[in-house]
């Protein structure tokens, strides 16, 4: 389920108790002691590394399932064969 997050328009229009709250549930470290300008630059910096993280996840979760199919089809399928002409 893929969320939207806020774009810097969207945060330079909130308060900084709403940027902090945002930030709160992505967990993203955005500390309300920042004036409210550092928060917005610190938010965006925390979702460019939350969006890099996502992206690296897919990636690998596509090679791990590519690799699991091949294995299954050169090493599992032989041995399936094998053992139904027993």
């Amino acid at each position: 389920e893929e969320v939207d997050i806020p774009q810097r328009a969207q945060l330079e229009s909130m308060t900084k108790a709403e940027i902090k709250e945002w930030a709160n549930a992505f967990e993203f470290s955005v500390p309300s002691s920042l004036s409210k300008a550092d928060m917005i630059d610190r938010f965006i910096q925390e979702t460019e590394a939350y969006v890099e993280s996502s992206e690296d996840s897919d990636y690998w979760s596509w090679i791990i399932v590519l690799g699991a199919g091949l294995f299954g089809w050169f090493a599992l399928a032989p041995l399936l064969s094998y053992l139904l002409e027993l």
